[in-house]
Order: C-alpha cells, then structure tokens, then sequence
C-alpha cells in the first residue's frame, strides 16, 4: 500500500506544478479551502479502460494528463482542476 500511496502523492506534486497558475487550481488549494478540498476517484480496470476514461474526458474538455511511471512502464492519470 506504500507504494501506491507514494504514487499518489508524486503525481499530485505534478498535477500542482503543471496547472499552478491556472485560476481553479489557485483557488482549489487556496488558504481559504485547504481544509474542505473535494477529491474524486474513479476505478478503472487496466490500461484500455482509462485510455477511453481520458478520450471522454478530453471530448468533455476537460483537463487531464496520463503519467507514464518509469523506470517500468506503468499508466497513471490524474486529473488536477477542479
């Protein structure tokens, strides 16, 4: 569970330095909501599932990045705007 727990965090790292300057990422993890920041998490079964998970997503116009774990290939997604 570590392992998975790490992953997570390194990928929020990123998804808050690739959008820092967008205005609903500033305003997500504000001062004034650091304690009330809504999360979602959606269950994908392997790599086909979340390869259609972000086409929708991208058809949705919403913001997203697919992490690529090296140095073993692994596919993560996250998504950072709210």
């Amino acid at each position: 569970m570590g392992s998975v727990v790490t992953q997570g965090c390194q990928v929020v790292v990123a998804a808050i330095r690739y959008h820092r300057n967008d205005a609903h990422t500033v305003r997500y993890w504000g001062p004034e909501k650091i304690d009330s920041m809504h999360k979602v998490t959606l269950e994908v079964e392997g790599e086909t599932q979340m390869l259609n998970l972000a086409e929708k997503l991208k058809g949705g116009g919403i913001v997203h990045k697919l992490w690529i774990e090296q140095p073993v290939p692994h596919l993560y997604f996250y998504q950072a705007l709210p």
